[in-house]
């Protein structure tokens, strides 16, 4: 009896949870988003709960969709009930976790639209191709003649929807309005130039950085800042690791080094508070001949035009992002976000028509110059190349051996 009672002692002495740790994150039963392998999202089911005595930390055992059993940290793990917009849901019972007042029924009818015509289908190809553009877009990409004629009276059809669309872009309506009120552009802003909007984008998720060589770094991009002329509504977004004065000067660099190769030259912006208005900033801008006028403290709104174009370009990177990504779960994660932000805002430039059939590229350049939509692809799609041997002609190959490579298009 002495034995026991010492071997039980020994055994809740050594398996006693200490102060600093706490309890476990989640408990058998529970279930939690896995992120693993770049970033690819799975929901799993905890199945067991381990304590490593050593070093004082939980390790969970979680069943995946292929019904294997991985032993993982908590910091691959996430709550199954928080709220993540980077998190596309997979299959119908995934939905239902996300969209809880929406009934199997519809949910099926969304992601399986049935009594597709084949016109719709070839008009949603485009969509997608088009980098999930709103329809009022594609209405104007008709009038343009970039789209055929044909596919106008689809993209005003109320009925037709676009699934990953709404997962991407859904939002809450407010309940109320304001009245008028007043535009942040100027009656003396009429060229492109005269007015820059500037602010400043802080992700969370960390994202690759784009290289040309092909080797990653490991840094990460966290942080972008965006840039909208008031005129001609172009947008320039600078990625960066790191949202301090240094990284932020570059951006300013880049950008106008951008306008300088169209002929434009930069006269003035508009910011938030913060690190634009730190002396760091301020005394190029002076340097610079340029000038800079800031928003009320607490006062973001007045800064609305920056702000409402960040949405726009968030809801549509997220878009095409959650597309790609639902298509082909193993090869595209949420770490490329960078490239979905930068793919997207291409086609916002070139192909975001307003009802004259200008682009904001167009009204920055002051050309007629039109984009070739037929040179778009969907982004995340698969790309094959061909093997860099065959490429050379310096070296032969084995007979049986594939002659391509595939890639993630981005």
């Amino acid at each position: 009896t002495s034995s026991n009672s010492e071997q039980d002692s020994m055994s809740r002495h050594r398996f006693a949870l200490p102060t600093s740790l706490g309890g476990p994150l989640f408990k058998v039963g529970d279930r939690a988003v896995l992120t693993h392998n770049g970033g690819v999202h799975q929901i799993v089911d905890i199945m067991k709960v381990n304590l490593n005595a050593e070093t004082s930390t939980y390790k969970y055992d979680v069943a995946l969709r292929d019904g294997s059993i991985m032993e993982v940290t908590k910091e691959f793990l996430s709550p199954g009930d928080e709220p993540d917009l980077a998190l596309l849901p997979i299959e119908l019972s995934d939905v239902q976790a996300h969209i809880k007042h929406l009934d199997p029924e519809t949910i099926e009818a969304l992601l399986n639209p049935a009594l597709q015509s084949e016109e719709v289908a070839e008009f949603m190809a485009w969509h997608v191709r088009a980098g999930h553009l709103p329809f009022s877009t594609m209405a104007n990409l008709c009038d343009a003649g970039q789209l055929p004629k044909r596919f106008k009276k689809i993209a005003l059809n109320k009925k037709i929807v676009c699934p990953s669309c709404v997962f991407g872009k859904c939002k809450r309506k407010p309940w109320r309005t304001k009245g008028p009120h007043g535009s942040i552009r100027r009656v003396t802003e009429t060229e492109p130039g005269d007015r820059t909007s500037i602010d400043h984008v802080i992700s969370a998720q960390p994202g690759l950085v784009p290289r040309l060589d092909g080797r990653h770094s490991r840094e990460r991009i966290n942080s972008v800042t965006v840039f909208i002329d008031h005129v001609s509504g172009l947008s320039y977004s600078h990625l960066q690791t790191s949202a301090d004065n240094v990284q932020t000067l570059e951006a300013k660099i880049g950008y106008e080094r951008f306008a300088a190769t169209h002929n434009v030259n930069v006269k003035s912006y508009h910011a938030d508070n913060g690190i634009f208005a730190e002396n760091a900033f301020t005394e190029v801008v002076k340097d610079s001949n340029q000038s800079i006028t800031f928003c009320a403290v607490g006062a973001h709104h007045q800064n609305g035009i920056v702000e409402r174009h960040i949405q726009t370009l968030t809801h549509g990177a997220r878009t095409n992002l959650l597309h790609a990504q639902r298509r082909w779960p193993k090869a595209v994660g949420t770490i490329l976000w960078p490239f979905a932000w930068k793919d997207f805002e291409f086609r916002y430039n070139h192909f975001k028509l307003d009802e004259d059939g200008r682009s904001p590229m167009n009204k920055f350049t002051k050309t007629d110059v039109k984009a070739d939509l037929r040179r778009c692809h969907p982004f995340g799609c698969p790309v094959f190349v061909l093997e860099a041997k065959l490429q050379n002609h310096l070296a032969t190959m084995p007979k049986w051996d594939p002659r391509a490579r595939v890639g993630v298009y981005l």
